[in-house]
């Protein structure tokens, strides 16, 4: 009887095992079956700046304080790689589904109750650990930071969900410190590969400014108590008169000046190297498809060597927001 009590648990143990822990990996899509996501038109992401917009009055100190922060072989660089910014995944009803522990999820909650993760799925190999599944059934993105195997299962450090019809802008802090989805300012490869970037970017600075963040972020981990750190949520421009063909960059990098010039770049995140932008994971896809750009380096990145620094300028920014705080989609936690 005992004997047969054993056999029986552990046949559930093995049903739930399989229920439970993530399977194989099989493989990524080819980037030709990949397709660019954007927030709608009516966002900020979507949003060219006018012309003749204003400027923050402290706008030239503020540059200055980028560049202050600047370290690293090269003033600007595009993190593309396997180390770099979030894997991006698209799932469907096919797409097989698992509870995540969320060790930062608000108290009482532990985690999101079914998560949409290919068997191929990997986050990104830095200490962030970000990925970002797309739920194209249900309209949503489940962002993660520090997602990571523990014990056979998914678990992650702390999590958002956006509503992909939305803002692209949580409540609180999302797998960003701002709260700006994975999803916004990034640069997708078709768009380096066809030289054209058609919505703003995000950034990342060393030096941020302690408090909370200025709109559209709703959250800071800002640090740095100089007046000239820039807050979270700032928007940056480069001066729209600089004649980009002038500086002798090729059709990537200029596509990447062209929309900082047209839309500009929104402060997301504090990093220790100074400025940075974000390309969608190199992983996202079955093979690399960056190593298509001339001066994609090994490590997983594009230097740009030429940016204009000293061309940038700061627009007008509200007052400091208190953080937010909260979870969208509370219902989907347990």
């Amino acid at each position: 009887m005992l004997r047969l009590l054993m056999k029986s648990f552990i046949v559930l143990l093995l049903v739930f095992t399989g229920c439970t822990l993530f399977k194989s990996p099989t493989s990524p899509v080819t980037l030709d079956q990949s397709q660019p996501f954007y927030f709608s038109a009516n966002t900020v992401w979507q949003q060219k700046i006018p012309d003749n917009p204003p400027l923050d009055p402290n706008s030239g100190p503020l540059v200055a304080k980028i560049i202050e922060g600047q370290s690293g072989p090269s003033p600007v660089l595009i993190l593309a790689g396997e180390m770099g910014s979030a894997p991006i995944y698209y799932t469907d009803s096919s797409t097989p589904r698992y509870p995540v522990p969320v060790l930062g999820a608000a108290w009482p909650k532990r985690g999101i109750r079914s998560v949409p993760i290919p068997d191929y799925a990997r986050p990104a190999l830095n200490s962030d650990g970000h990925i970002c599944l797309l739920d194209t059934v249900n309209r949503r993105s489940y962002e993660f930071w520090q997602f990571h195997l523990q014990n056979g299962r998914w678990v992650a450090g702390n999590s958002t969900i956006f509503d992909l019809d939305g803002s692209g802008v949580s409540s609180h802090i999302s797998a960003r410190a701002s709260g700006f989805s994975l999803l916004a300012g990034v640069i997708w490869p078709q768009e380096l590969l066809a030289g054209n970037i058609p919505h703003a970017l995000v950034c990342n600075l060393k030096f941020t400014r302690k408090g909370g963040p200025v709109a559209p972020a709703s959250h800071s981990d800002g640090w740095s108590d100089d007046a000239d750190a820039i807050p979270l949520g700032a928007h940056i421009q480069l001066d729209p008169a600089l004649d980009i063909h002038s500086l002798g960059l090729d059709m990537h990098q200029e596509a990447i000046l062209k929309a900082l010039q047209e839309y500009g770049a929104y402060v997301a995140d504090t990093t220790p190297s100074g400025m940075c932008f974000y390309a969608v994971n190199s992983l996202s896809f079955s093979q690399n498809p960056y190593t298509a750009i001339p001066n994609y380096q090994q490590q997983g990145y594009i230097p740009m060597e030429k940016f204009p620094m000293d061309h940038l300028r700061i627009l007008q920014m509200g007052p400091q927001l208190p953080m937010g705080s909260g979870a969208d989609f509370a219902d989907l936690y347990y």
